[in-house]
């Protein structure tokens, strides 16, 4: 066990120069994306598991190692920077939570991060009805709103019969089914998982073409004219199948982003799709993340970060081949 423990910290304090090495894809729409290979994916998920042991005080992490971390992968352009942010917004740790707080009165840290868990930690807990249920919400003297969307814990699942796999956040999802009248699409399939509150909302829609050919699956999916014109900076490439991808079990894989206003003026909207086609099932899949905030939640200023953690977490997706 001491010898595991040694080896991940070995791994966590050598990691951001691997990381930053990667070659980035840099978007028009000032977001990023990169693929990993196996053993950083791997130490991603050691370093996962290691902020699920702090958090249920396994093990210990002191002041000063706790500002290595802060320094070292907040603000990065690593999955483990927006993993390790989105531990700092979930927790529930009280220790932690005073830990951090001793951490950002003593160095006197002012970024937008450290300003908004202040805020966060120094908010008042209440439950708010949504529709039939009730849903907790964090409210700093009811003018910044937190409507604890989960971005840290999360499974594998697999959709449509256990055809697609990513990694889903842990959220109370509201599941929304959808299928077609229009003969024509007959054999496609789609639904929405749904979750948030007013001040910021989450929805993961799923999507499957079958018996279809690429380029119709490229025409109908990949060249579609909605999103384009709902974002002025609505951007779609191909990914190279390197890394992690080669087991996403797929021929062709393209990233869509935009990001923009949205229907409301006090709101900002943004979309992160993956689309993943295989030649010979014939089939081609797509999972899109649709995230707004509006101007008082909390995490508006971090929006742009927090949208780029769902563009990397479509990363994990992969169509599940018998």
């Amino acid at each position: 066990m001491i010898k595991k423990v040694v080896l991940l910290f070995f791994i966590l304090f050598n990691l951001t120069p691997l990381l930053n090495s990667e070659n980035l894809i840099d978007l028009s729409n000032d977001m990023f994306f990169y693929v990993p290979y196996e053993e950083h994916a791997a130490d991603y998920i050691n370093f996962y598991n290691y902020l699920k042991q702090w958090e249920e005080n396994k093990v210990i992490i002191n002041d000063e190692k706790l500002l290595k971390f802060y320094k070292d992968f907040a603000g990065q352009k690593t999955l483990h920077g927006f993993i390790f942010e989105a531990f700092l917004r979930q927790t529930k740790n009280k220790n932690i939570q005073k830990q951090v707080l001793f951490m950002i009165k003593g160095y006197k840290l002012d970024d937008v991060f450290s300003v908004i868990l202040t805020r966060l930690y120094n908010s008042r807990k209440k439950q708010i009805e949504m529709g039939d249920n009730n849903q907790l919400q964090y409210s700093y003297n009811e003018e910044y709103f937190d409507e604890n969307i989960n971005l840290f814990k999360q499974n594998e699942y697999l959709a449509f019969k256990n055809e697609l796999g990513l990694m889903l956040f842990d959220n109370p999802w509201t599941n929304l089914s959808y299928n077609s009248r229009n003969k024509v699409y007959s054999e496609n399939d789609s639904f929405f998982l749904m979750y948030g509150g007013g001040t910021n909302s989450m929805t993961i829609h799923f999507y499957k073409m079958i018996n279809i050919i690429f380029e119709e699956f490229k025409s109908r999916e990949i060249e579609g004219k909605y999103n384009a014109e709902k974002y002025g900076n609505w951007k779609v490439q191909e990914i190279e199948i390197k890394g992690i991808l080669k087991k996403a079990n797929a021929d062709k894989i393209f990233i869509c982003t935009g990001t923009g206003p949205d229907l409301f003026p006090e709101i900002e909207s943004g979309t992160f799709s993956i689309l993943l086609y295989n030649e010979k099932l014939e089939r081609g899949y797509s999972i899109s993340y649709y995230m707004n905030f509006s101007k008082i939640n909390n995490n508006f200023e971090m929006r742009q970060r927090i949208w780029n953690h769902l563009l990397m977490q479509l990363i994990f997706s992969f169509i599940n081949v018998k």
